[in-house]
């Protein structure tokens, strides 16, 4: 069972949070020109799979949500396999890739792909006013459910 905790409506917004943050992430703190680049790039394929994705908060509606994800899981690995090898980028640039790298694998995994099952109707017993059903159970000579619903007679 996958723990999915993320309605795909929150996870259309976290996506275009991401697609701003990634871009602005390395201009605030000064990473390397290879660095913001990777940034730039999975910001602005984060904003184009927002766009087309077929959730709530997409435009275009084209891109399963699955593949959404796989997507989002792709450049959460990229993000933590860059870390890994840019051994010669600081450890804080490198940790913050590691967020990045963390965060998109969560929101990728944690989403949900199926709508939640809806409550079986109620029967028509549990749909009554309690005063109906105090009047059926009590007083079953007098209420009559062909009526137009209000109890005569009390």
């Amino acid at each position: 069972m996958r723990l999915q905790f993320i309605s795909p409506k929150v996870h259309g917004i976290l996506d275009y949070l991401t697609a701003a943050m990634l871009p602005s992430t390395p201009r605030m703190f000064g990473f390397s020109r290879k660095v913001t680049r990777l940034h730039d790039v999975v910001g602005a394929a984060t904003l184009g799979s927002a766009l087309v994705t077929d959730y709530p908060l997409g435009a275009v509606k084209v891109l399963p949500l699955k593949a959404h994800l796989a997507m989002d899981v792709f450049h959460g690995g990229l993000f933590l396999a860059c870390a890994a090898i840019m051994a010669d980028e600081p450890t804080p640039t490198r940790a913050c890739m590691t967020a990045s790298g963390l965060f998109l694998l969560t929101t990728g995994l944690c989403t949900q792909t199926q709508k939640k099952e809806q409550a079986p109707e109620r029967d028509s017993f549990a749909r009554q006013h309690p005063v109906e059903r105090y009047a059926e159970q009590t007083r079953p000579d007098i209420y009559s459910p062909q009526r137009t619903g209000v109890v005569s007679g009390l």
